[in-house]
């Protein structure tokens, strides 16, 4: 049987699926007013495996699909209007997932300086990766906001927006660095429903017999070793 043409589409702003009873979530149609028109050039800064990532990547800025690593014109308050979909083209269902725009020409990347990025992550990180190696669980602060789950299995896809800190994000960059062309893209780690990762371009099976300790394995084992839980 072929993949069933799934659809998650989730933002920090609301939760839609198709096909299902719920209306699918629009994203936004046109840029932000305020402030002068200018070019900026999106990169995927982890272009150098691209056979390697069990995700496609496309952009949209105002409801307009865009080619990265070519300027684009954008006008007033674009970052919030960015739409970053991904396809899971592995075999597993994908748990959470994250991008990072980061913009290397505001900031050195230093402790005092760092770079200006917003990120936009959905779904939840695995117990897995709170347990320590004498099996102790260390659950994250009682701050932390915990997300809604996720899971786009495979052929699915998920959409993820800046609407919530894009606006402030560009407010003070306006401010600190005036003109910026640059943004690079940057995953975060994909967790996948089987406590499995992948992460800067390596694949890690969950960890086994011995707790918090995971499995560096090649692409072609990674998917050998699907195992997906209900």
């Amino acid at each position: 049987m072929g993949v069933a043409a799934w659809r998650v589409t989730l933002t920090r702003s609301g939760r839609c699926f198709t096909p299902s009873g719920l209306s699918e979530c629009s994203p936004p149609k046109r840029l932000r007013s305020g402030g002068p028109a200018t070019q900026i050039t999106i990169n995927l800064k982890d272009a150098q495996y691209p056979a390697d990532r069990p995700v496609t990547i496309m952009v949209s800025i105002g409801g307009r699909p865009i080619q990265l690593g070519h300027p684009v014109r954008v006008n007033g308050k674009w970052i919030g209007t960015t739409v970053i979909t991904l396809r899971n083209i592995s075999p597993k269902t994908i748990v959470q997932a994250g991008v990072g725009m980061v913009f290397p020409e505001c900031g050195d990347g230093s402790h005092d300086n760092p770079y200006e990025a917003v990120w936009s992550t959905l779904g939840l990180v695995p117990r897995v990766v709170y347990t320590d190696r004498n099996g102790h669980y260390h659950p994250p602060p009682a701050f932390v906001t915990q997300p809604a789950a996720l899971r786009v299995p495979p052929g699915g896809t998920v959409r993820l927006a800046f609407s919530m800190d894009g606006d402030a994000v560009q407010t003070k960059m306006a401010r600190k660095c005036p003109g910026v062309s640059q943004a690079n893209l940057t995953f975060t780690t994909i967790y996948f429903a089987d406590d499995s990762r992948w992460s800067v371009g390596v694949y890690y099976l969950a960890p086994g017999a011995v707790p918090g300790v995971w499995t560096r394995v090649s692409k072609k084992e990674f998917f050998r070793q699907t195992t997906v839980r209900p």
